[in-house]
């Protein structure tokens, strides 16, 4: 669901921004003026700048965009998610009309389910407690917010609404995933389990949008 609450991630694991380093301490000589340099030796001015770029670019596409969160974290973060899915699915699936719709709340409510199941393993098999924090309390607000919104329509509007919204859930939890979530791991182990939520997260975006377009046309909502 929605990522409005990412900064309930804490950054405990992780040095204090701005932090000095002791080696970097240890190693720094006196304040004194620097000694002046060869001028044979000194560094390309342009190609500085062209490099530059490049490597602002690796570190930002690389580097989570907010607070790092914990594996403990990350594993409520996945387990609220993918409870969102279930909880709508199971919420709208008797209201649906069309087969695009239907076909695709039972297959997030099956296949969440399943990864749900894998996640609760994860934690016991791994000991690393889930952390509930400000995201996934987040997830589930608005996954509760979406259900009351969508029972007080019908079909064939509710389908329609139906999969705009997890089209849009989806994508912003592949955002969630890449930019936040990925780059916090720390254990391996929730390393390759975050790999196979990623996976099926992907699977169930191209799944939305199938049934988006099949009810609505490619990108129904915007005008031609």
């Amino acid at each position: 669901m929605g990522v409005a609450a990412l900064a309930g991630c804490s950054s405990s694991e992780s040095p204090a921004a701005g932090a000095s380093s002791p080696t970097a301490s240890a190693d720094a000589g006196p304040r004194g003026a620097p000694d002046a340099q060869d001028p044979s030796s000194a560094p390309d001015a342009s190609a500085e700048a062209s490099t530059a770029p490049d490597a602002a670019a690796a570190v930002c596409s690389s580097a989570p965009l907010l607070p790092v969160c914990s594996d403990g974290q990350i594993l409520a973060i996945l387990a609220a998610e993918l409870a969102a899915h279930v909880d709508l699915a199971n919420a709208v699936r008797a209201g649906l009309s069309t087969s695009a719709a239907l076909d695709l709340a039972e297959k997030l409510l099956t296949d969440d389910s399943v990864l749900a199941v894998q996640v609760d393993g994860e934690e016991r098999e791994t000991g690393i407690a889930a952390a509930p924090g400000g995201v996934d309390r987040e997830i589930g607000a608005e996954a509760q917010g979406a259900i009351q919104t969508l029972a007080a329509e019908s079909s064939p509007r509710l389908d329609s609404s139906y999969v705009d919204l997890e089209v849009l859930a989806h994508l912003r939890a592949l955002a969630l995933i890449d930019r936040l979530l990925g780059p916090s791991v720390h254990d391996p182990r929730i390393g390759d389990l975050l790999a196979r939520v990623r996976a099926l997260v992907v699977q169930h975006a191209q799944a939305a949008s199938q049934a988006e377009s099949e009810l609505e046309g490619p990108c129904a909502s915007v005008a031609e």
